[in-house]
């Protein structure tokens, strides 16, 4: 029985109440090619022709002209649409010219850029002159780092090495960059947010040493499906970019379903778990036979799912007839490369990954992909579906929804996943936090000077360097007319302290208590939030009790333990004003964005039941306080409105946190970003405002756009809010609408109705 009828089979079983939400039909599409108008090298055509590669697709063709023709290009496409063709043939082609050109390929992980070289080297094979390619990462040893600089014509790395290696290190590399003709940045829809910030930074430090060699390389940018493809390569790059973003790439048939879990409590609107619906549909599949691959929002969702589904397949202790597995960032090199060797075998037939497998890593042909709850943005959302059923393969993939306002709302609203076109990536690299900490780096690589602000932007170029002198991390020297800005001998190696998935939080290593050995690495906010003392930590399916943290040290603590549930932590913000940039009236309603500083601190934890999600108990806890400075929305109640809301005896405190998680719950419609990417408070008075307010922020160190992209459609996010908040059947407010799970006081207090009244007033006084 084939996979196609999956969806009907289990749709027939006892345990199916109505979950199959929604389908989307994707019929097979035949390919579209194209001739470049660029000759290449007769030796490259031959190498492809062996590769069975004859014609090309037109996206292809049309990139890899712009390409040849020295423009920088961006390439936006579906999975398995050819794109390392695209930079492949132009560097191959430069290098058939000169056998001194080189490349740098740049991926977001190391296991992408690995893969990708083995795909390379294939390709190669043929030809009588071979480009010699190394990898150079973490792994890479240290004896066989100073051979592969000045042999290497395609260099693959990642952003962290060329950071932390390659940048301050760029004289032992002078061969390398004066010949440098291309540089590759794969998977570019990555690269949004904070990371996508400092990235953006990081490329313009690579242009300046580029610049000092007398290089001009042109960059490829790969990516998938995005809403604004020219401008985030151009915020990347700092200079102007082509963009071809049609894909003649055959597709084959595929169903996508939308999978809702029941409602179990009609008053409330309660759904069931969407993780044990989840778990039932992993283990389903594996049943059916199919190879499948689970995505997971979080590390934790993903534990958990991997270690009820090995529960429910009876698998017994870890080792002994293993069919699923779990993935993800955190675990060590090795283990991550035998579990892919083990799925690409068979050996394992279905794997929990987090998105560290959202990429274009090789693993196999997959039947199918489940993703648990969205993954937050619709490019990872077709990424990680479109990764079942590639080539002439039919292809199911399932997103099971959880009971979040985004997820519900996309319930209602299918067309904002299959019709409605992909998201805006947000970054910025005027992020003054960022910006210094790789001016820093940037002086210690060659010092700057009052020319480098075409780089860095003039903007901001001044003053932050001002600002690093005033701190005492920057010295200025003056010789006659010509001024220069030298790292101070207090810092040290600067990169070394930058952390580019960050703004500047520390690494905390997960130590087992008793034999001391390394399970993986975390940052210092995520080991507050999940690795406090008397936490359950989840690492391969295990379970971990957290037994200590040792903040000067940077490490945990913990015990392997059976446990018979799961703990979440309870935390609690203070925001302070500290510069109004920006403000305007949406009706009669005044709206600002400006600074905020944030301060936040894990106050204690709760213990849950597994399956039930039961409360067990509480605990306080005592851990320090962590905060900075971000940008940020918020609004204010006019005191009409207050006046309107005592009569009718609605609490304003209540209805305002009603308001508040809604709309942070909806805002990711509207900007790519997650919900966790994003915090808010609301209060029934403000000291700096003297109102009610609320306040909606980014939850990044100097913030991302985010806010700011909240502070342009303030109107349309109330009304989504609002249209929301009436179509949810729960009576009096559910996890579906109000309630959320970053709720710092466990979604007390909180009146939908008055938030509904509050909405309502606002957009009438918007419209009027």
């Amino acid at each position: 029985m084939g996979l196609e009828t999956f969806l009907s089979l289990i749709s027939q079983m006892p345990e199916y109440q109505g979950q199959l939400d929604y389908v989307e039909h994707f019929e097979s599409r035949l390919p579209t090619t194209k001739k470049m108008t660029t000759k290449i090298n007769p030796l490259l055509s031959f190498a492809l022709e062996l590769k069975g590669i004859e014609t090309l697709f037109s996206h292809q063709a049309d990139a890899i002209d712009l390409i040849l023709g020295g423009k920088h290009v961006i390439v936006t496409s579906g999975p398995s649409s050819g794109k390392s063709l695209i930079y492949y043939i132009p560097t191959l082609e430069d290098f058939l010219k000169d056998n001194k050109s080189t490349a740098l390929y740049m991926f977001p992980t190391k296991a992408l850029a690995q893969d990708q070289m083995d795909s390379l080297n294939t390709l190669v094979a043929s030809l009588p002159k071979r480009p010699v390619s190394s990898m150079y990462d973490g792994d890479t040893p240290y004896e066989d780092r100073p051979n592969l600089r000045g042999a290497t014509n395609i260099l693959f790395t990642n952003p962290d090495m060329l950071h932390l290696a390659i940048l301050p290190n760029h004289r032992r590399w002078s061969k390398y960059f004066k010949n440098l003709k291309y540089i590759v940045l794969d998977e570019a829809h990555q690269y949004k947010g904070v990371y996508g910030s400092h990235i953006a930074l990081l490329i313009r430090r690579l242009r300046r040493i580029c610049s000092l060699y007398g290089a001009d390389p042109k960059f490829i940018l790969t990516s998938a499906t995005l809403g604004n493809p020219k401008e985030h390569a151009e915020a990347l790059l700092g200079e102007s970019a082509e963009s071809v973003e049609h894909d003649g790439s055959f597709r084959g048939k595929r169903d996508f379903a939308l999978w809702n879990p029941p409602i179990i409590e009609s008053a409330s609107g309660t759904r069931r778990s969407y993780l044990s619906e989840g778990v039932r549909l992993f283990v389903q599949l594996v049943k059916f036979g199919g190879k499948t691959l689970a995505f997971a929002r979080s590390r934790q969702t993903a534990e958990l799912l991997h270690k009820y589904s090995r529960d429910e397949l009876n698998l017994g202790v870890a080792g002994d007839n293993e069919i699923v597995g779990s993935y993800r960032a955190g675990y060590l090199s090795e283990e991550r490369k035998q579990i892919e060797h083990k799925f690409i075998s068979g050996e394992l037939t279905g794997l929990v990954s987090t998105n560290a497998l959202e990429l274009g890593i090789n693993i196999g042909n997959l039947d199918t992909t489940l993703l648990v709850g969205y993954p937050g943005s619709l490019a990872s959302t077709m990424q990680q579906a479109f990764r079942s059923g590639r080539g002439d393969r039919y292809g199911l993939s399932i997103m099971v929804l959880s009971d979040n306002p985004l997820e519900q709302y996309i319930a209602r609203h299918p067309d904002i996943l299959f019709k409605r076109g992909a998201e805006y990536v947000l970054l910025d690299p005027d992020n003054e936090l960022i910006l210094s900490l790789h001016l820093i780096c940037a002086a210690y690589e060659k010092p700057l000077v009052s020319q480098d602000s075409k780089f860095f932007g003039p903007e901001k170029f001044s003053d932050v360097l001002e600002s690093l002198m005033i701190q005492g991390k920057l010295l200025r020297r003056k010789r006659g007319d010509h001024i220069s800005w030298y790292v101070s001998p207090a810092v040290g190696y600067p990169a070394g302290d930058v952390n580019l998935r960050s703004g500047g939080d520390s690494q905390f290593s997960l130590l087992e208590t008793k034999s001391g050995k390394l399970l993986e690495m975390i940052g210092k906010e995520e080991a507050l939030r999940t690795a406090y003392p008397g936490a359950v930590y989840l690492h391969q399916g295990k379970e971990f009790l957290v037994d200590t943290i040792d903040f000067g040290d940077e490490t945990v603590g913990l015990t392997e333990k059976s446990l018979p549930y799961y703990t979440q932590s309870l935390h609690q913000t203070r925001l302070t004003i500290v510069k109004e940039e920006q403000s305007k009236l949406e009706g009669q309603t005044p709206v600002f964005f400006g600074e905020l500083e944030v301060a936040r601190s894990v106050v204690g934890f709760q213990r849950k039941r597994h399956g039930s999600n039961e409360l067990i108990s509480a605990e306080k806890l005592d851990l320090p306080e962590y905060g900075y400075s971000t940008k940020g929305i918020w609004w204010t109640i006019s005191k009409k409105l207050l006046d309107e809301v005592i009569l009718r005896g609605i609490d304003i405190s209540a209805a305002l946190h009603a308001l508040e998680h809604a709309a942070i719950g909806l805002l990711p419609v509207f900007a790519s970003c997650d919900r966790w990417d994003i915090g808010g408070v609301s209060t029934n008075y403000n000291s700096e405002t003297n109102k009610p307010t609320v306040f909606i922020y980014d939850g990044h160190p100097g913030g991302v756009g985010i806010s700011y992209h909240a502070y342009s459609i303030v109107t349309q996010l109330w009304e989504a809010t609002l249209q929301h908040l009436n179509e949810c059947p729960c009576e009096d407010g559910c996890p579906s609408c109000v309630m959320s799970p970053k709720c710092g006081n466990n979604n007390d207090f909180i009146d939908k109705t008055g938030a509904k009244f509050i909405l309502e007033q606002l957009l009438n006084e918007s419209r009027n």
